[in-house]
């Protein structure tokens, strides 16, 4: 997701990532580094407006990536190594990490926290939440198709619902990743879920 604007003037456009190289990304001809040699962070490692999480994960990527100046829109993400085994039957849990931008943050560019999700594998269902201290909770329900899901978005902090999207990622899903995006463009996030 590409965000340009400021505060509540903001305009998203989604961009397909092509490759699932988890050490760098490029969007619109900017190239992103994502990890840096002799660097290891277990959680979120912010280096030259680059926020990543987190070294942690062995097969996904999201963060977000401020504008360097003028004409350079900011970014959020997630990519990783796409699941080519998925279980088809089992209930399990993900809980992971997440980053947040909207116009309804108090003045933060950005806020970190935390995702939780039950993932249905019988009923290829999953639902959830992606949280920040400071915020209320976005609630997430989707439906898995593949080692792909999509579904609704929905929070009180934020006046318009949204849509989610995401994969899952690694051996057997071990992990999973995401986007969620509000309808009128004001919100996004960015979340990960290592299976528990």
């Amino acid at each position: 997701m590409v965000i340009s604007g400021q505060d509540d003037k903001v305009q998203v456009k989604n961009v397909v990532l092509t490759d699932s190289n988890i050490k760098e990304l490029s969007i619109d001809g900017r190239r992103i580094k994502l990890a840096y040699p002799g660097i290891y962070a277990d959680g979120w490692q912010i280096v030259n407006g680059t926020n990543v999480c987190c070294g942690k994960y062995e097969n996904v990527r999201i963060g977000a990536v401020m504008s360097q100046g003028p004409g350079e829109s900011d970014i959020i993400f997630y990519n990783g190594i796409p699941t080519k085994n998925m279980p088809q039957s089992g209930s399990v849990s993900y809980k992971g990490d997440s980053i947040i931008s909207g116009a309804d943050i108090n003045d933060e560019d950005y806020v970190s926290g935390k995702s939780n999700f039950t993932v249905n594998f019988d009923s290829k269902k999953l639902s959830g939440s992606i949280t920040a201290n400071s915020m209320s909770a976005i609630n997430v329900n989707a439906d898995i198709s593949g080692n792909s899901f999509k579904g609704t978005a929905k929070s009180s902090q934020f006046t318009s619902e949204g849509k989610v999207e995401g994969k899952f990622y690694g051996n057997n899903a071990a992990e999973l990743g995401g986007l969620a995006k509000g309808n009128d463009n004001s919100w996004g996030a960015a979340f990960a879920g290592k299976k528990q």
